[in-house]
């Protein structure tokens, strides 16, 4: 179950999907609102963490993700993550991106459970946020909505990606409590948007 949450969170850090009220940050197209993607980018470049030479929107074709997860709790944890699968793998900016997600819940979900999100770029923290998990669901429309029963749950979510997400390697941190206080969750994921080769030998990633 909390898979498709975990992986939505693992998205939302690196793809803007709307769990955080950002200001604006730089300076933006006047048709949208600022997003997740706006604030990470000003903040790195108030903090003068290189993202790429260039910030500029280029053709979807010649950007490319690559991911990876791992749990980093143990048996305690409420959620026991089997598997988290993206769809198209690797994505592609400004389409639709599915996260597959398969776990077992251990424990009761209701309200009052949380999630914390914590995103780096190299050593650097450059956000951080606490989600409410059942709010989190009801927002993003998620199939499967609170209270959850304890179970096996086989999960799947769409979302739009961002066209303009700033070529860098992300790494996010993702603990969580239930409404009891008891350990929810521990995940880190690593998901990079980089430029096309050369870039990348520039970057020396």
């Amino acid at each position: 179950m909390r898979a498709a949450v975990l992986g939505w969170l693992a998205l939302c850090a690196a793809t803007a999907v709307r769990c955080a009220s950002p200001q604006i940050v730089y300076q933006l197209q006047s048709d949208r609102e600022p997003d997740l993607v706006d604030q990470l980018v000003g903040e790195a470049r108030e903090r003068n963490i290189p993202l790429d030479s260039e910030l500029r929107p280029t053709d979807v074709e010649r950007h490319s993700a690559s991911f990876a997860w791992g749990v980093c709790g143990g048996s305690e944890l409420a959620v026991q993550v089997q598997s988290i699968a993206l769809n198209p793998d690797p994505p592609v900016k400004g389409q639709n991106l599915t996260v597959h997600g398969k776990g077992t819940l251990h424990t009761e979900v209701k309200n009052g459970t949380f999630i914390d999100l914590s995103v780096r770029v190299g050593f650097l923290r450059i956000f951080s946020q606490r989600v409410d998990v059942c709010e989190a669901l009801k927002e993003n429309d998620v199939e499967i909505q609170c209270p959850l029963a304890p179970g096996v749950y086989d999960v799947k979510h769409t979302a739009e990606l961002p066209a303009h997400i700033p070529p860098a390697k992300y790494s996010v941190h993702v603990t969580g409590e239930t409404h009891d206080g008891k350990p929810l969750a521990c995940l880190d994921v690593a998901l990079s948007f980089s430029m096309f080769s050369q870039a990348r030998r520039w970057l020396g990633w």
